[in-house]
């Protein structure tokens, strides 16, 4: 049924996003896509999922910048990263 197979997709997506994971993300939110073509979580989720990487690198940048004391450093970063994904 396609209910169930779209909501697991969905779940695992979410999953993929709330654990850094890029790659199984992208997977979950493409396989709820194949699914039901369009369906707004699963192309929101995607979309994340390809920015995630980046956007976890700038996140990790900003955090090394603020323990730094470089606040103006840090606050780009993180700027930067929201730009990307305001989920963050």
């Amino acid at each position: 049924a396609r209910g169930p197979a779209l909501q697991a997709a969905l779940a695992a997506g979410r999953d993929g996003l709330a654990k850094g994971d890029s790659r199984a993300a992208r997977g979950a939110f493409e396989r709820a896509l194949a699914i039901e073509p369009g369906q707004k979580e699963a192309t929101a989720g995607l979309a994340r999922a390809k920015n995630l990487d980046q956007v976890l690198a700038l996140v990790d940048e900003g955090s090394n910048l603020e323990k730094a004391g470089q606040l103006a450093g840090a606050t780009a970063k993180y700027r930067a990263a929201l730009a990307l994904d305001a989920e963050t």
